[in-house]
């Protein structure tokens, strides 16, 4: 299945092609190869509101992951970032939820990925 990505990001280039081979070779290593997943490149603005919105965290981070896996019927789970499941429920639609082969989507703030890089913590 695809992954699919997107950026919202400006004066910053990727390598697609190389940023999906390495998605869907994690995917197929953790035994997901058939899953859809979403990954979107923010700025540290964006991802703040989204923790603010998602953990309650008025501060950036670095990734949020929203996974869409383990619905309950009618419910998704919130955010989830450095591997802390939000207690925070986002009711959706039954018709509304996701296929089974949908993983979800990841977030990173690329700011804040790159400075970790820089300083060698992450």
């Amino acid at each position: 299945m695809p992954v699919h990505m997107q950026t919202q990001v400006r004066r910053v280039t990727f390598n697609q092609a190389r940023l999906d081979r390495l998605a869907r070779a994690i995917l197929s290593e953790v035994g997901e190869a058939s899953a859809e997943l979403g990954i979107l490149f923010v700025g540290d603005q964006r991802m703040r509101s989204l923790n603010r919105r998602y953990r309650g965290k008025d501060r950036t981070t670095d990734v949020l992951a929203f996974a869409m896996r383990d619905v309950h019927a009618g419910e998704r789970q919130g955010a989830r970032g450095k591997g802390r499941r939000s207690k925070q429920k986002i009711p959706i639609p039954l018709a509304l939820c996701p296929a089974p082969g949908l993983l979800g989507d990841v977030v990173i703030a690329v700011p804040t990925a790159l400075r970790q890089a820089k300083q060698g913590q992450r």
